[in-house]
């Protein structure tokens, strides 16, 4: 296997490198340590972007958004809208039409004006076992772009699916490194540890959302494509596919906590209500992670103290800057990226156990045992 990777240079694509996090003294008199993790294998972002417009598939995209509506056979009903691809998605047409309109150019480009069009990136990651027996994994983060059809992007031989990074995780040295300076390590070891694992996933991402994507995704990046023209094309994150876990990572939350929704402020004791208007949008609270941050690193609280929970625990926030917000701006809510996923929520059984409850709730509130049931069974 090894000479056939070597062969095929499918390694040599990827760029080396260690991420350093910073680690927490659990003292004031003691400051905090860097450690470095090794081992993050990545691509730059804005090369894999290119190169999803040079593929072989990339005839394939739309460059411009558009509705799709359905005519009923008889034409005496109204045109039914079509939701189905991102391309044909409000979020996708309001954003093309906000590039259209204030999209920036850079200071040497202002009287050459290609036309503007956005690269829908979407973003999946999920830690991957690499055998049944042992605990070798990867961890891999894959793009793919919007703009080409979900039946395309489906095939497992398309190709439509971008390698972008393999994530490292903390290493065995992590553990005898963190006990050898913090004073409470033996009692903090499962906070300390998750902390540090959160903190290590943002550092990756930021690592990828560098200055090069930054200014890509304020100025856009000319790009010849396949039609022979140079179109000017602005990067934008629609979506991010993981299980929960990784969500709760990715959106900075406690995973279970208080109020465990990714997307919405419904606590725990009441997610039987969950679907309401009055849910209200989770939003990432910047200055109160910043303050929890600094309690942690400078004054020595530990990760779950009251100080620092005051602060986070009303939105359930981790003390972890999050890398979408830092880089992206306040104006990016991390959450609102991240959808459903298929695989983890639906396929693996976890809705036909969600099925099964709906179906035992409906069972115990017909009075003739079967009736809401039978209802059920008609639609």
């Amino acid at each position: 296997m090894d000479e056939v990777l070597a062969a095929s240079g499918f390694r040599s694509q990827f760029n080396e490198t260690t991420v350093e996090i910073t680690v927490p003294s659990g003292s004031s008199t003691i400051p905090p340590q860097k450690f470095s993790v090794p081992g993050l294998l990545y691509q730059q972002l804005t090369l894999v972007i290119q190169d999803a417009f040079h593929d072989p598939l990339s005839h394939l995209l739309h460059y411009s958004p558009f509705k799709l509506f359905h005519n009923a056979k008889n034409g005496k009903s109204n045109p039914e809208r079509v939701y189905g691809e991102l391309f044909t998605s409000d979020a996708f047409l309001s954003e093309f039409k906000d590039i259209q309109l204030h999209g920036k150019l850079p200071l040497d480009n202002l009287y050459y004006k290609q036309e503007r069009i956005i690269a829908a990136l979407m973003f999946a990651s999920d830690a991957t076992h690499l055998a049944d027996f042992g605990n070798a994994k990867v961890w891999p983060i894959y793009m793919m772009l919007g703009n080409l059809s979900k039946y395309v992007q489906c095939q497992p031989n398309s190709g439509a699916m971008h390698h972008l990074a393999y994530i490292p995780t903390l290493p065995n040295s992590f553990q005898q490194f963190a006990s050898s300076f913090h004073p409470s390590w033996q009692s903090q070891k499962p906070d300390i540890m998750a902390h540090c694992q959160c903190e290590l996933l943002h550092a990756v991402w930021s690592t990828l959302l560098n200055d090069d994507f930054i200014c890509a995704y304020q100025y856009g990046i000319v790009i010849k494509c396949i039609d022979g023209v140079e179109w000017r094309v602005y990067p934008c994150i629609f979506t991010y596919s993981a299980d929960y876990p990784k969500k709760a990572l990715l959106a900075t939350i406690h995973d279970k906590g208080l109020f465990p929704c990714p997307w919405c402020l419904v606590p725990k004791h009441e997610l039987q209500n969950l679907g309401l208007h009055q849910d209200g949008v989770w939003l990432y609270l910047a200055d109160k992670v910043s303050s929890a941050h600094w309690a942690i690193y400078n004054l020595g609280l530990s990760i779950q103290s009251p100080g620092v929970e005051g602060l986070l625990q009303k939105f359930s926030g981790v003390p972890t800057t999050n890398a979408f917000a830092n880089w992206l701006g306040e104006g990016f809510n991390p959450s609102s990226m991240l959808t459903v996923d298929l695989l983890h929520e639906i396929e693996l059984g976890t809705w036909k156990s969600l099925f099964t409850h709906l179906v035992q709730i409906l069972y115990s509130m017909s009075s003739n045992h079967n009736h809401l049931v039978s209802q059920l069974d008609e639609q």
